[in-house]
């Protein structure tokens, strides 16, 4: 604890607030909450993933994103999170090219659906029934060769 008294001290100093690492968190304690970029595989919820969805690799280097604090790994072929989210589904979702399906159906979602879920070669199953989405269904969904289910 002494340790950290001095940094805690000079953070004060200069106006910053030092948001503190719970225990269970398992990377560099310096990396939790700082306003750089989201942390995966820590441990625990990194706050930053509210801001930046894309997650760097954490301490069992694994890479994803997080949608509404669930982590996806860039290496996930199977995606089934119903009835666990709310905000928006990210452009980052294209990101996982890995996917072969991707459930989302029965969330809260709010937005448009991003054009980038036409990146997704791999996909064959896209549900996304029973959200607040709005706007138009993306035309580069029609390029997904691989779609079976929509």
């Amino acid at each position: 604890m002494t340790s950290l008294l001095p940094s805690i001290v000079t953070a004060l100093f200069l106006g910053v607030v030092v948001a503190q690492a719970p225990s269970e968190w398992t990377c560099d304690p310096s990396y939790y909450d700082a306003n750089d970029e989201c942390h995966c595989n820590c441990g625990v919820y990194d706050p930053d993933c509210d801001v930046q969805p894309v997650c760097y690799c954490g301490n069992a280097g694994i890479c994803g994103i997080c949608i509404s604090k669930k982590f996806i790994s860039f290496n996930d072929t199977f995606v089934n999170l119903k009835n666990q989210l709310t905000g928006s589904i990210p452009s980052e979702i294209g990101m996982l090219s890995s996917l072969t399906t991707l459930e989302l159906q029965n969330n809260h979602l709010t937005g448009s659906i991003p054009s980038e879920i036409g990146m997704l070669s791999s996909l064959q199953f896209l549900e996304l029934q029973n959200n607040h989405l709005t706007g138009s269904i993306p035309s580069e969904i029609g390029m997904l060769s691989s779609l079976l289910f929509l």
